[in-house]
Formats: C-alpha cells, sequence, structure tokens
C-alpha cells in the first residue's frame, strides 16, 4: 500500500450561508483547490430556521485547510460533529445575569 492511500480521509462538513446552486458552485471550486484534494460533494440542505449545505471531501487535504477554503469563498464551515458556535439559549442568559 502506498503512503497516499494510507493517509486519505473522507471529511464531512457544514457549511453555512449556502442558498443556490451558484452558492454551491462556489463552495465546489474553493474546496477542489485546496491541495490534497481528490473528490468534492457538495450539497445545499433546507431548513426553516436557515440555509446551509454539507460537503463530503475525499482526499489528504486537513480539516482546517477544507474550512479556510470555505472561509475565504465567504461560505464558513465547521467539521460535521463539531460543535458550533452558539450563543446560550434564553433561559441560560437570565440565569447567567443573576
Amino acid at each position: 500500500m502506498c503512503a497516499r492511500s494510507a493517509a486519505m480521509a473522507t471529511v464531512e462538513l457544514i457549511v453555512d450561508g449556502m442558498s443556490c446552486g451558484k452558492c454551491q458552485a462556489k463552495v465546489t471550486a474553493a474546496l477542489e483547490a485546496v491541495d490534497g484534494v481528490d473528490s468534492v460533494t457538495v450539497t445545499l440542505d433546507e431548513h426553516e430556521d436557515r440555509m446551509h449545505g454539507s460537503a463530503v471531501v475525499v482526499g489528504t487535504a486537513t480539516v482546517r485547510a477544507l474550512t479556510a477554503a470555505c472561509d475565504a469563498a465567504g461560505k464558513p464551515a465547521r467539521e460535521k460533529g463539531a460543535a458550533a458556535a452558539v450563543a446560550p439559549a434564553e433561559p441560560e442568559l437570565k440565569m447567567l445575569s443573576r
């Protein structure tokens, strides 16, 4: 087995702010330009509260390089399953202010 295939991995990303096919194409192009990316699949996921997409990337690129490429394209991303930076819920805010 060659070293290259041993380092291959699949990374799943959540990409915020995607609302149309143009966004999807922009993120796809940004991810494909990252060194070490072998394949990219980007999909739009529509939810009532916000629009976002998901990306599945196969290759040797790091999560940091992939999220940086999305950020540079104007679409913030995080690894699927990673905690999102969100504000505390309203009841938590009230408890914290006491």
